[in-house]
């Protein structure tokens, strides 16, 4: 299924390659790969473009076809707005790219050759091709849209210089040329290299795919590696700016080696900015500047940092905010108790300011990610609602404004003080190449939107005057997918932890320092103002740990010493009621009676059982190796003072605990003691294990109401992204998951609701619809007729047949109005039929079969509509769809003679719409079946396919005269995602009259000629037609010659163009030395064969009949085609006589007619001497004297005798011409 999600994204960027040639004015646009282009770089990344996969930045430059797909190399592709035509050399390599990409566009002509093929066949076929391609779609000089490099200097000319276009001006090629001379003679030719350039930059789905899968998860690579480095920086050792931003630096320098021909805005790219620094985005990291000296003033240091980071190929980017200090100081215990050193914790002036400035920091930034979030939320309403950029950008911007002005914070400094320069709201868009598109440049209306958005808030004044302590900002990077009146929208950035903070400063380092070094005594755990009991060993823990297996998952903690110091068990998690930072991962020392809890992050501090906790409980969550125990907070808990940012008013703290993990069992051990703490201080405690509710019985006070109560929100959250991340996935897929399920669906589940049927199938009788359609030569109907004669034992059929080739000339086209008048007059009378008892007891069904080039879309589309018409009185359920594919229509004889165009091959395997789809006579052609196995499998994964090796059901056919996966769930998913509009849809087949096809239908006689009619078809309709087998074995065919009808020039002067664009000549044809006829006579432009008519169809009284379907374009008058069947039929060997004038008369007819006439009687004054004519004066003549009379009574007789020769002649041509009747439906 993903290589058809893949291939459904390449259909769209071939539709915008199609759009390309309207906004361009040209007729067409021409890629050519590989050595026939000289390697163009526009070319080859179109190829790229389409059949790779390939986004970005990765299509500029200098492009190279990957070895595996080497064969891209040889496609030649000409798309017009309304068709495709593509030459490939099939091989097992084009099956997975060239394949899995055609199957899903719409409307494309095939030129195939194997690679069986020598190669210098392969290269005369392919110019064959290319030139028939070019005049396939008009009979005027074309306007072709070809992608130079910029080294041809926009000179079309230039292009001469490839071989392919070289190839046009080569003479004697084929059999006729009409056009003389180099390519750009006969076309013009248009450069639109910068249209392709604008078509690579805009975002599409596949790379909106590229950012979701690969470039997300490349910025949390970059970004955990930075968080690391700043865990490490809390031993107090100073870095500067370029120290801690080096691993970033490099990660964006790498990606812009090779962006030479963009100026990257100074603001652009990974930086981190100190304190007063972070006030332009402009500055770069510098190696100089450390937090100690960009504070507001000297000697008091910066305590935040905005860092940037950002990937350099795809301008993904985001920014935060972060702190080196909590603006909090650790627990104090009562000095009294202390030692002199243990209890000398730092407190002055200098920190009491920094502690003061990093409080209103927090405070504020807490503030603008709040207003940050309301101000994106109402820009992508606003954009829902089809709002100009601009209003989008002024609503945002007020949203974010009345959140920071309605605050009831605590900051010292009030939010209204606040000018209104301070806070900047930006907005940014963002091509496919990662460049800035500026505001009043974003389309709203774009299916596809990258968008940068941002909240700043500028120089912010410290507590102590007027200097600056910087910028706060922070900014995410979003996909917007508009659908329809829908918009979806991707926060890219939005896992990366928007609030942080370090305990970096001195005096916080020291102060944790000295208070853990006070822990060690059991004095002061035992203190009254501490109260954690003793120390808790688990010693024994790791001994049998050891001692039961040689390794271990988990490293040892190395912090495990004798009872003497403090036991720290490394790889703690601490969830805490804080929507700013719910996770905390650290160090954690169990006690008797509570625990200690240290980390980067946070100041060292402790939890006591009797101080601090009102009750806790064990809860057993819905994933079954995860369990939480949640501890209940009491209010005036010094908790609160240790943590940075604002607490919920719950107060609860939670410890996250997996199974089979060494975490556990240290904490089932210490769990022991912490229930004879609680029962010894009446604290309630209760194991919940599902529905089951174990209390311990020392809980006789009776639980608080608060317990009865889930969990907090910000402890729930916590708990699932960091459950998420331990199991190694994306936090992305589980934060947003509906709405990747609306841009990059996955079919394997129900991601997508299906419709319900409003219809009351109790008042309305049900009667089941199955459809089979297929192409002229499919035997679609009598498949349908055997589908009915083997249900009709329980089923009682109405079959309905629809040729498309009857109908009136001008409705030929598939047009869906015209179709839905038609199909629903046609419902009607089915419905109305009268039933005798017996029938009326069998289940109903009908059965729809349409022979022609149809759009199953548009068919389905049609069929919808026509039901909803008789809704009211019937239910009519699409049952199943069924597509029929005789292989005789892909036939190759002879692998090495592949080049007959192959016309919308795959317009009606649909996924979504067709379920099944039956391929006849598989025997006829063995070697291609594999290969159009997998074809199938391409287009409709989802289809059933039923294999018949001729064209009569050798099995059971249960599962199609009972079939009814039309609305089952996966088509439903697939309909309602990508083809929301298919009622409404009229057609897509082509809009331009030009491409619809024709078909000339004639009624014939019988008697016809046997080797003249397989010469006509051969020769002048399906010239690459190979004879079948049987063929072979029936009939003589090597002395068989072309037909020669008495008039053909003008079949001639359109043979360049028809002959190769006849896609199926199908009829019932006598032949008068042929004692087996009729016949059935296929050519479908690979296979040629004359099949027996089978005894039930020659019951039918059909006529003897021929249809010729080609595009309109193409297609020679009928008054020629008329005459070439003519031909066929028996006459007299008369060859046709010409009138000649006097003066063509020869000396041997003057010598003939002087000896017939040499004693005709002689004028007067003439004699005959023997052997002159003399007369009195002595002239001598050597002919008659009348010769000249003698002459011209000569020719009258013989004018009159071809006059009567001629018309004889024109009556046996037109009673020959009378065998063959032009059908009028």
């Amino acid at each position: 299924m993903e290589e058809w999600i893949n291939g459904r994204y390449s259909e769209k960027r071939h539709e915008r390659l199609r759009s390309l040639c309207k906004q361009s004015a040209v007729d067409g646009i021409l890629i050519i790969g590989g050595v026939d282009s000289l390697y163009s770089n526009v070319s080859q990344a179109l190829l790229k473009y389409l059949f790779l996969e390939t986004c970005g930045r990765e299509l500029l430059g200098r492009q190279l076809i990957p070895d595996p797909y080497e064969q891209l190399e040889s496609v030649v592709l000409f798309i017009t707005p309304d068709q495709t035509f593509i030459f490939y050399v099939m091989d097992s390599s084009s099956s997975s790219t060239i394949l899995k990409a055609i199957s899903q566009w719409e409307h494309v002509v095939e030129y195939v050759v194997g690679e069986s093929m020598d190669i210098e066949e392969q290269e005369i076929r392919k110019v064959l091709a290319f030139r028939h391609m070019l005049h396939s779609a008009h009979d005027k000089k074309h306007r072709i849209g070809i992608a130079f490099d910029y080294q041809l200097n926009d000179d079309v000319h230039g292009i001469e210089k490839w071989p392919l276009i070289q190839s046009f001006a080569q003479e004697n090629l084929d059999f006729i040329q009409q056009e003389k001379g180099f390519f750009t003679m006969n076309f013009d030719v248009i450069n639109i290299c910068s249209e392709i350039y604008k078509l690579f930059s805009q975002v599409d789905e596949h790379h909106a795919k590229h950012v979701y899968q690969n470039v997300e998860s490349l910025l949390h690579r970059q970004f955990d590696q930075f968080m690391l480095k700043l865990d490490g920086m809390a031993s107090g050792e100073a870095k500067s700016e370029a120290a801690i931003s080096e691993d970033l630096l490099v990660f964006y320098e790498f990606g812009c080696l090779n962006d030479v021909d963009f100026v990257v805005p100074k603001d652009r790219g990974c930086r981190v900015l100190f304190g007063s620094r972070s006030s332009d985005l402009r500055l770069k990291s510098s190696p100089d500047v450390y937090l100690s000296t960009t504070g507001p003033i000297r000697d008091i240091p910066a305590t935040h940092f905005v860092v940037q980071i950002e990937d350099s190929l795809s301008g993904v980017r985001f920014c935060r905010t972060y702190f080196t200090s909590t603006g909090k100081t650790c627990q104090r215990p009562d000095c009294s108790e202390l030692s002199s050193d243990a209890g000398s914790f730092i407190e002055n002036d200098v920190i009491n300011k920094t502690q003061a400035n990093t409080s209103v920091l927090i405070g504020y930034y807490c503030l603008l990610v709040q207003a940050y979030e309301a101000g994106c939320n109402s820009f992508l309403r606003s954009l829902q609602a089809l709002s100009s950029i601009s209003q989008c950008y002024l609503d945002a911007k007020n949203a974010a404004s009345e959140v920071m002005r309605c605050s009831k914070s605590d900051i010292p400094v009030r939010i209204q003080e606040l000018s209104q320069h301070q806070l900047e709201w930006n907005v940014l868009g963002l091509d496919a190449n990662g460049q800035n598109i500026e505001i009043d440049e974003i389309r709203v209306d774009s299916e596809w939107m990258m968008l940068y958005l941002s909240l700043r808030l500028h120089d912010i004044i410290s507590c102590q005057g007027s200097e600056s302590l910087g910028s706060l900002i922070v900014g995410d990077t979003f996909l917007l997918h508009r659908k329809s009146s829908a918009t979806a929208s991707l926060n890219v950035t939005q896992t990366f932890s928007y609030i942080s903070s370090w305990a970096m400063s001195e005096h916080e380092l020291i102060s944790s320092t000295r208070l853990e070094d006070s822990l060690n005594s059991d004095s002061i755990l035992r203190s009254s103002d501490v109260l954690l009991g003793e120390k808790v060993s688990m010693d024994h823990l790791l001994i049998t740990q050891e001692s039961s297996s040689g390794t271990s998952q988990e490293p040892l903690p190395s912090s495990l010493e004798s009872l003497s110091s403090l036991q720290w068990i490394p790889h703690a998690t601490v969830l805490i009621d804080s929507d700013s930072n719910p996770v905390c991962h650290g160090q954690m020392c169990l006690l008797s009676e509570g625990f200690a809890f240290k980390c980067s992050q946070l100041c060292l501090f402790w939890i006591s059982f009797p101080k601090n906790v009102e009750w806790f409980k064990l809860l057993k969550t819905s994933h079954e190796d995860l369990s939480v125990l949640i501890f209940s907070l009491k209010r005036e808990s010094s908790f609160s003072q240790v943590f940075p940012f604002k607490l919920n008013g719950s107060f609860q703290l939670g410890i996250p605990v997996m199974a089979h993990s060494r975490f556990q069992k240290f904490i089932m051990e210490a769990l022991e003691c912490w229930k004879k703490a609680a029962r010894a201080y009446d604290i309630p405690f209760e194991r919940v294990e599902g529905d089951r509710v174990h209390t311990s019985i020392f809980s006789a006070m009776g639980m608080p109401e608060q317990t009865s109560q889930e969990l907090s929100p910000s402890i729930r959250n916590g708990l699932e992204h960091w459950y998420v991340l331990q199991n190694g996935r994306r936090l992305i897929e589980h934060i947003q998951a509906a709405i990747i399920k609306k841009l990059f669906p996955n079919f394997t589940k129900n991601d997508v609701e299906i419709q319900r049927n409003n219809i009351n199938t109790k008042s309305a009788a049900e009667i089941p619809i199955t459809v089979v359609v297929g192409v002229p030569g499919s035997d679609c109907t009598y498949v349908a007729r055997q589908i009915c004669e083997i249900g009709s034992h329980n089923t009682y059929w109405t079959h309905i047949e629809i040729d498309m080739r009857d109908f009136p000339l001008q409705e030929q086209h598939t047009t869906s109005s015209f179709l839905q008048n038609l199909i629903q007059r046609q419902l009607y009378d089915a419905l109305n039929l009268e039933q005798d008892d017996v029938k009326s007891r069998k289940q109903r069904r009908i059965m729809i079969s349409m022979v022609g080039y149809l759009d199953i879309i548009c068919l389905c589309g049609c069929l919808k509509r026509s039901i909803e018409e008789l809704s009211s009185t019937f239910h009519l359920p699409l049952g199943a769809v069924i597509t029929c594919v005789s292989l005789r229509n892909l036939y190759r004889p002879d692998s090495t003679a592949a080049i007959s165009l192959l016309p919308y091959l795959t317009d009606q395997f649909s996924v979504g719409f067709t379920t099944d789809i039956v391929l006849l006579h598989t025997l006829d052609a063995q070697k291609d079946l594999a290969v159009f196995r997998n074809r199938v499998h391409m287009c409709n994964p989802l289809a059933d396919v039923h294999l018949m090796p001729h064209n009569v059901f050798e099995s059971s056919v249960a599962s199609l005269v009972n079939k009814n996966e039309f609305e089952a769930k996966t088509p439903q998913q697939l309909r309602k995602i990508f083809y929301q509009d298919w009622v409404a849809k009229l057609s897509t087949k082509p809009s331009n009259p030009h491409f619809y096809l024709k078909t000339a239908s004639f009624h014939l006689k019988p008697d016809m000629h046997l080797s003249s009619f397989i010469g006509i078809i051969r020769e002048k309709l399906t010239p690459f037609s190979q004879p079948g087998d049987k063929m072979y074995k029936s009939f003589s065919l090597s002395g068989i010659d072309p037909a020669k009808p008495g008039n053909d020039g003008e079949l001639d002067r359109n043979a360049y163009y028809y002959h190769r664009s006849c896609w199926c000549v199908e009829g019932t044809v006598s032949f008068s030395d042929d004692s087996t006829s009729p016949r059935r006579v296929l050519s479908t432009g690979t296979c040629f064969d004359l099949m027996k008519v089978q005894s039930e169809q020659s019951n039918l009284e059909e006529g003897l009949r021929i249809c010729i379907t080609a595009p309109r374009s193409s297609v020679p008058t009928e008054n020629a085609l008329r005459e070439l069947l003519a031909s066929c039929y028996k006459a007299e060997e008369e060859s046709k006589p010409t009138i000649r004038n006097r003066s063509s008369i020869t000396l041997e007819e003057k010598r003939a007619l002087q000896t017939q006439h040499a004693l005709d009687p002689l004028p007067d004054d003439f004699m005959y001497d023997g052997q002159f004519y003399v007369d009195f004066v002595g002239n001598r003549l050597a002919f008659h004297p009348h010769m000249d009379q003698i002459i011209g009574e000569y020719f009258a007789e013989k004018e009159e005798k071809a006059r009567k020769q001629l018309s004889k002649l024109e009556q046996m041509n037109t009673e020959r011409l009378g065998y063959v009747k032009c059908f009028v439906p």
